[in-house]
Formats: C-alpha cells, structure tokens, sequence
C-alpha cells in the first residue's frame, strides 16, 4: 500500500506503520481551492459544521461519514459520562456488577471481590464483572484514537484548549508514544496519571498507533488491573462493605451532591468562556482604534496638541 496521503477531502487511510502519519487536516487545507472559486454557498455549509465549531477541524475541512460518526460518539460519550457520575452512588449501592460492566468502574470491581470475600457474591459474578469491566474500561481509549487518527493535531489542540500545562502534556505523550509505543498503551491504565488518559490515547492516534496494537496491549493491560482491584476488595473484605451499605443508605443525597457539583462547574466554566470572549473582543477594538475603549474612526488628540475651541 503506498504511503502517500490522500488530499481529495476523503478520510485518510488507516495506519500502517508507526511512524507519525499526515496531518489529514493539513492536507485538506491544501488540497482545497481558494474560498472565492468555491462560492459562497460552500463557504456557509463549513461554518455551520458541528466539528468546525467544536475545534475539532476548521472550517475549510470537509467532514466525511467517519467524521460525523465519530463526533456523535465523542458527544454520546459526554452524556453518558454524566449519566454514570449521577447514577455511581445507587448502582454501587444497589447493584455493582451494573456499575462494573457500564463503566469498568474500580470501586465496583472492589466491592464484589469484597461481597465475593464474605460470601454475598458468587464466584461466576465476580468473572463476569471482571471480563465486563475489562472491555469497558478501554472504550474511550479506543474513541480517543480514533478521534486522533482523523483529525490529527487539530483535535489535540481542541483538548489542550488555552492549558499550558496540557500543551506540555501533550508534547511529551507525543514524543513518548513514538519511542515507547507499547509502555504508554500500559500506563494509560494506571489509575492515577499526571496526563489525562484520553489525552494520551488522542496522541497516540496521532502518532501512528496501529488499531490492532492498541487493542492487543490496552486490552491485556486493563486485564491485569481490573483483576488486581477485584483482589483488592477480595483481601479488604468486610469493611469495603461496611462502607458500601452506607453508600447505599445515602446514595440519593449523593446523587444531589454530585449534581450540583456538575451544575456548578458548567455554570463556571461558562463564565471563564464569556470572560476570555469579552477579553478577545476588547482587543480586537484595541487593534483596530489604537486605543482601549475608543471606537470608530475617532481618535484620541495628539500630545501636544490643544483640545479648547
């Protein structure tokens, strides 16, 4: 198969190799007319694309099937991310074993190898939590790559957002995924990392990664976690469920918590955007008057220069 990158607009093909593939965007941004051969009409159908405006590719980028599949899983992602958050407390309570398969949740995997410990739990449910689990785990990882493979460094920057500390992140996932390819699969699954993990699997998209390689030792990798916090709560024992009776008990006021939590940080999150808005365009009138808070063609009077009639 050759190497070359296709620069007709269509989706790039899938990787081959390790090494770093063509910036997909990159290549449409060259392969695409000027804007005035194209008409205005093309010009508008960009603008209003759902990835343009979420950062994912520019505007001049024409989004193909995979593209729009992709975008809609990223947002389903969303919500159904927050749908868990909300429902964590009742299904840890309640119903571990749900938990486990709809999110590879470790605090559900701990406590059924706990419930396992003291008998309230067969052994078949605690194989099956853990091949649930397992698969669960990795779906966003899988998604991320996806993301990164399509839409290159474009999409990279979209997570970065204005971070200077994700940027550096991300620059050093770059340079680890392509000389350490399979340890950074591993140390996505480690619980707790100074990177964002779909972060690190975008990047990992970008890079190259082949899908099949990424399967094969993200898979077995999440295995051998999953396994470790089912032991986990299997040694600890009665008090994991001790403490998940009392998750139980309060789990509707743990609900709330949680959302208001999520409320609260949207609605600061909002405000941080309005404000950076506001600050863009006030040095945009900057630039174009010469002076803060001056619009139009006046201009301030010059040094020296007498104001009186």
């Amino acid at each position: 198969m050759s190497d070359e990158h296709p620069t007709d607009g269509r989706r790039p093909p899938p990787h081959g190799s390790r090494e770093p593939r063509p910036d997909p965007i990159a290549a449409e941004r060259a392969s695409a007319p000027a804007s005035d051969e194209r008409g205005p009409g093309a010009t508008a159908a960009k603008k209003v694309s759902a990835g343009a405006q979420a950062g994912f590719w520019p505007e001049e980028y024409t989004p193909t099937r995979a593209d729009h599949v992709c975008l809609a899983l990223i947002a389903l992602s969303a919500v159904y991310g927050i749908v868990i958050m909300l429902a964590r407390p009742t299904l840890l309570g309640y119903n571990p074993l749900v938990l486990a398969g709809l999110s590879g949740s470790r605090s559900a995997l701990v406590t059924i190898g706990a419930q396992h410990a003291v008998g309230l739990t067969s052994m078949t449910v605690v194989v099956i939590a853990f091949f649930l689990s397992t698969v669960s785990a990795i779906k966003l990882d899988l998604l991320m790559w996806w993301a990164g493979s399509l839409w290159g460094d474009v999409f990279v920057t979209s997570m970065v957002g204005d971070s200077k500390r994700k940027a550096r992140s991300a620059a050093r996932a770059g340079e680890w995924a392509r000389r350490y390819e399979s340890l950074v699969i591993i140390l996505m699954n480690v619980p707790v990392l100074p990177i964002p993990r779909g972060l690190i699997a975008a990047v990992l998209g970008v890079s190259g990664t082949r899908f099949r390689k990424l399967l094969a030792v993200d898979l077995t990798a999440s295995a051998v976690v999953q396994a470790v916090w089912l032991y986990l709560g299997y040694r600890i024992g009665e008090p994991v469920v001790q403490v998940v009776e009392v998750i139980a008990r309060y789990s509707l006021w743990l609900t709330v918590a949680i959302f208001v939590v999520i409320v609260i940080g949207a609605m600061r999150k909002a405000q941080r955007e309005g404000a950076r808005a506001a600050d863009t365009a006030d040095t945009a009138d900057t630039v174009d008057t010469g002076t803060p808070g001056v619009s139009g063609d006046r201009r301030p009077p010059e040094p020296g220069a007498s104001t009186s009639a």
